[in-house]
């Protein structure tokens, strides 16, 4: 069969001569897939590719017009973040060293004394890192800076704690420094209800909040919603000895200390 072909090659090529032409090669017939690479690679030209892939590669930039996120930008955007953490971390680790332990003490639930110290010590290392910087015009106790819905993320006051191992719940401390208003809330998940101690709140310094408590209530919401209202007791205060936009720490005239975060 190889003889065959061979011979009839050599006879066409002896004919073209005696005619003065050039044998052409044939091209065998293109099949359709054959016809589509041309075009596929002036896809992955326009696309930014450079090889077409392989069977064991996927074409991002055609996953990526069907509405998938590519390998690479999945990596690009979490050494992004990572990138952002670590910036943040390397501007002011102070701070975050107080949340890092606010975290792994979780929220002070069952905290020993050499936690507490050293919490304690990683919120006057920040107050002492803060004074160093360029400081906000506005008080520690201006509207501003201090009025918001604040999330709890560390104490040391004892009831607040029994409460958040004995249920699952979140705690709060919401200020309006305008309306000089003050609420201390834990809010219950799975049914809604909601412990809340008020207060009638004053500014006693650009750090120093004075308060005396007005009312307390329990809202139940299960199966109906009623309220149940407790008599108000006691008085105190509280300073502010670190305050930003997103964080803020205090320590109070019972001798507890707490760490809450912006709750947007």
């Amino acid at each position: 069969m190889a003889t065959t072909t061979h011979a009839s090659a050599m006879a066409a090529a002896t004919r073209a001569r005696a005619r003065g032409t050039t044998p052409s090669t044939s091209a065998p017939p293109t099949s359709a897939s054959s016809r589509a690479r041309p075009l596929a690679a002036a896809r992955r030209r326009r696309d930014g590719a450079t090889a077409a892939p392989t069977p064991h590669t996927i074409d991002y930039s055609t996953r990526r017009r069907r509405g998938y996120t590519s390998t690479t930008t999945l990596r690009a955007t979490t050494t992004t973040t990572t990138t952002t953490a670590a910036s943040a971390y390397e501007a002011f680790p102070e701070k975050w060293d107080v949340l890092r332990l606010a975290a792994e003490q979780r929220r002070g639930v069952g905290h020993s004394e050499e936690d507490r110290a050293a919490m304690e010590a990683a919120i006057d290392a920040l107050v002492a890192a803060a004074a160093k910087r360029e400081s906000d015009p506005h008080p520690a106790t201006s509207p501003k800076r201090l009025t918001a819905r604040w999330r709890l993320v560390w104490t040391s006051e004892k009831e607040t704690l029994f409460l958040l191992e004995k249920f699952t719940a979140e705690a709060y401390q919401v200020i309006d420094v305008i309306g000089r208003k003050l609420a201390n809330e834990v809010v219950f998940k799975g049914n809604g209800s909601v412990f809340v101690v008020d207060s009638a709140m004053n500014i006693a310094s650009e750090s120093k909040c004075a308060f005396d408590f007005i009312g307390a209530r329990y809202e139940f919401d299960n199966p109906f919603k009623w309220v149940l209202r407790l008599p108000p007791v006691g008085r105190g205060w509280f300073e502010n000895v670190y305050v930003d936009e997103t964080m803020r720490c205090a320590r109070d005239s019972r001798g507890d200390t707490l760490v809450v975060v912006r709750d947007e």
